[in-house]
């Protein structure tokens, strides 16, 4: 499931989308105007091959191109930018969990290179915003951040597609 708001009056001129991507299983992706404006989300997509969830890139691909269906720019590609935050391992983490989520980080990477790609650091976004390492300002201020747009949404957020 996703929620939207319409694209069309962003997407004429020079317009760019940006995806913000929170990466891992409970992570999701976010598509914006270059100017902030929010066009939609949702939840990381996964596909489950045997025993393994692993991103679904064919949905990660249709979530980008149902945003870019509006535009009338013959190379969509070229205007999209995907913003990737770029966490360390956690401390006290197994060895299992830290490779999975590795993997998870490394087919989001592949993925989002496909367009012009950037690396965030946590540090680097959450000081760009003015917030602290607290986990509960960062969602507070991606709610109001969202609070117009998030009228009609087809499921509940979780924290890390509010971050996203």
């Amino acid at each position: 499931r996703c929620w939207r708001k319409s694209a069309s009056a962003a997407c004429s001129g020079t317009w760019r989308m940006i995806v913000g991507i929170d990466p891992g299983m409970s992570g999701g992706l976010t598509a914006l105007t270059d100017q902030g404006g929010w066009l939609g989300g949702i939840r990381m997509p996964l596909i489950q091959i045997g025993k393994r969830k692993m991103v679904d890139g064919h949905k990660f691909a249709q979530f980008v191109a149902q945003h870019c269906d509006e535009t009338d720019h013959d190379d969509s590609s070229e205007r999209i930018t995907c913003v990737i935050e770029a966490p360390n391992s956690m401390p006290g983490q197994g060895l299992q969990s830290t490779f999975n989520f590795g993997r998870m980080c490394g087919a989001v990477e592949a993925l989002g290179s496909i367009y012009s790609l950037q690396l965030v650091t946590p540090a680097t976004w959450k000081k760009a915003f003015a917030l602290t390492k607290d986990k509960r300002a960062s969602l507070d201020r991606a709610a109001r951040s969202s609070a117009d747009t998030r009228r009609g949404t087809c499921w509940r957020t979780t924290a890390s597609q509010k971050q996203a």
